[in-house]
This record gives structure tokens, sequence and C-alpha cells, in this order.
């Protein structure tokens, strides 16, 4: 933000919008570090929920400067080849079950007891149950779409 004679002017502000692809609507989002953005979604075919891990920092985001009503530039999260840099990696629940989250959050790694990964923590829709996954690393992969493992499935109620 510029600041002259001890008067600030407008803050310097870039964006840029996602399109998901259709059929797909969004529960949750975190930013799981500076460079990571993980959106869980709901889609109309399945697997019924999926995890996207988005690097919004890549150079296939066309960031533009933003002022006031000016409109973005959009990416189609679909139209991103998939050329195993990771720019979007979307991972799949199995053995769900009748197991709907309506809630994320993300717990960053540790190193306070051992190596603790990355953990998305997902709170099902009666509020009692939660199940815990593990992320493994874009660049140990290497992959666009993956399996999550099996949870560990808690009753949170008592």
């Amino acid at each position: 933000m510029p600041i002259i004679n001890g008067i600030s002017g407008e803050p310097f502000t870039r964006g840029c919008g996602v399109v998901l692809p259709v059929g797909t609507s969004i529960v949750d989002f975190k930013y799981l570090d500076e460079s990571g953005l993980l959106v869980l979604c709901h889609r109309k075919q399945e697997p019924a929920y999926v995890l996207l891990r988005i690097s919004h920092l890549a150079s296939a985001f066309p960031y533009t400067s933003f002022r006031g009503s000016q409109s973005l530039r959009w990416v189609d999260l679909g139209s991103i080849p998939d050329d195993g840099n990771g720019v979007c990696l979307t991972y799949s629940f199995f053995r769900i079950g009748s197991f709907n989250p309506v809630q994320m959050e993300v717990m960053k790694e540790s190193k306070a007891r051992g190596d603790i990964p990355v953990r998305v923590c997902l709170l099902g829709r009666d509020k009692a149950h939660c199940k815990v996954y593990t992320l493994p690393e874009a660049r140990e992969t290497g992959v666009g779409s993956l399996a999550l493992g099996e949870s560990r499935e808690d009753n949170m109620a008592g």
C-alpha cells in the first residue's frame, strides 16, 4: 500500500477465480499452508465427497490486479492438465458409507511427538462422528488423483 505525505493510498490486490466442475458444490475449505488450499466438495457422481488440494500460487493461475468492480480472470479446474506438478490433486474417500461431512478442520504436521503428518478431520452431519485422514505429500505421490486410506472413526459424543 503506497503512503504519500502520511496518507495511505489504495491497497494493491490481485485476484483469480476458480471454476469447479459441473455438479460440484463446496462443503468447506481451509488453507493447508501458505501455498495450498484444501476444498471439501460434494459431487453428484461417485465418489460423492472429494478433497481438492489446490496449489494456488502455481503459474496455472492467472492472477491480475484487482480494483473495485473489475472482473477477475477465471480458471476451470477441469482444464488444468495433470503434468505431475500437483497444481490440483483430487483425493477421494472410500468406505465413507452413510457418513456425510459438513465441516473440515486441517491440522498441520508436527514433530512434537515424532513425525505426525498433516491431518484432515471431517465432522459428520450428526455432529457426533468424525473421520481423520492423513494427506500424502504432493511431491511424494507424483499423481493427480488418489484414494485416501482407511480412517480412524471417533465418536465425539462420549
